[in-house]
């Protein structure tokens, strides 16, 4: 009776592996086609995956890019709109701001997050979301805050080298604005 409880046990770990092994696979297969500017396709398949995702994470980075496909295909209101049904508000947020980002909505984005903690948030979205904070509000017009928001980017962005180096860029630019 163990060995068969042990048999069994083996075969339902390893067809959980598989699942989880392919939902990977199928998630980078269709960051890939996002990344090339394939967003209906990708969309869908961002869709589908959330759909059949095996835990609550992989349903939320599935749903985030699914609904930054839609933004990227100029359905802006209904991009919006799947991106608050992310469980959990810090990916939410963040995916509202990648949309907004996107679709060049800066000055909505700076006053719809402007009192967002993101330093709350966990790593990898916080470095991420002060950024197109910091974009947004440097847009905006609010260099002082956008400096702020930039200096955290940087602080937490750890090893994403392009995004600290542009983050900088972005610094120095704006302490030469203010004189400092």
């Amino acid at each position: 009776m163990a060995r068969t409880t042990g048999i069994v046990a083996a075969i339902v770990l390893g067809t959980a592996l598989n699942v989880v092994a392919d939902s990977a696979d199928d998630f980078q297969a269709a960051k890939t086609l996002f990344d090339k500017g394939q967003y209906q396709e990708a969309g869908q398949t961002f869709s589908n995956l959330a759909a059949s995702a095996p835990n609550a994470h992989g349903k939320a980075w599935s749903l985030s890019y699914a609904a930054m496909a839609l933004g990227r295909q100029k359905q802006y209101d209904q991009a919006l709109e799947l991106a608050k049904t992310i469980e959990g508000k810090p990916m939410a947020a963040y995916t509202q701001m990648a949309i907004m980002d996107a679709n060049q909505r800066h000055k909505e984005l700076a006053a719809a997050f402007k009192d967002e903690d993101v330093a709350a948030w966990p790593d990898p979205i916080n470095y991420k979301g002060f950024f197109l904070r910091g974009v947004a509000r440097s847009v905006a017009g609010d260099k002082q805050a956008s400096l702020k928001d930039f200096e955290q980017c940087v602080r937490l962005a750890g090893s994403d080298a392009e995004l600290k180096l542009d983050a900088l860029n972005r610094l120095a630019a704006l302490c030469h604005d203010l004189g400092e």
